[in-house]
């Protein structure tokens, strides 16, 4: 009996992954670029591994950049925490892996962008740059790199 009902649980559990009522479980690998973490399992151990100030023209912080990292995809993206400004956030992440990804978003929430692969030992550089709606510069956090 106690077989049988292992095997049920194990059948059901490929059908929901199969059609997608349950998210498989993430694993390593250069196939998360560019994908989304939340939406790929990734984020289900990420951290925020650095976190960077964004700074207008007078050095004053507004928001701030932040790395995070997942141990079990071994992936980084950048996450902006705001744009009081209101415009377009853009968002540049760069592995040492030779993977890079650019995103920009718009609005006043927070915002992140999609995943590179960078596992332990491989550096990544980002930068954030915040935008008014006309276009113009408002803020940036400057080239930082993580190792």
């Amino acid at each position: 009996m106690r077989r049988l009902i292992r095997h049920v649980a194990a059948t059901v559990a490929v059908v929901l992954v199969s059609v997608g009522l349950v998210a498989a479980p993430a694993q390593a690998g250069p196939q998360h670029y560019g994908t989304d973490p939340y939406h790929s399992g990734c984020s289900a151990d990420s951290f925020p591994y650095r976190t960077y100030p964004i700074l207008n023209g007078s050095a004053v912080s507004v928001a701030q950049v932040q790395l995070w990292y997942s141990r079990i995809c071994q992936t980084n993206w950048v996450r902006v925490t705001g744009n009081p400004a209101g415009g377009n956030t853009s968002k540049i992440i760069y592995a040492a892996t030779g993977q890079h990804w650019t995103e920009n978003d718009h609005g006043t929430g927070f915002s992140y962008g999609m995943q590179v692969y960078a596992p332990p030992g491989v550096c990544v550089e980002l930068n954030a740059t915040l935008y008014y709606p006309s276009g113009a510069w408002y803020a940036s956090s400057n080239w930082q790199v993580a190792c």
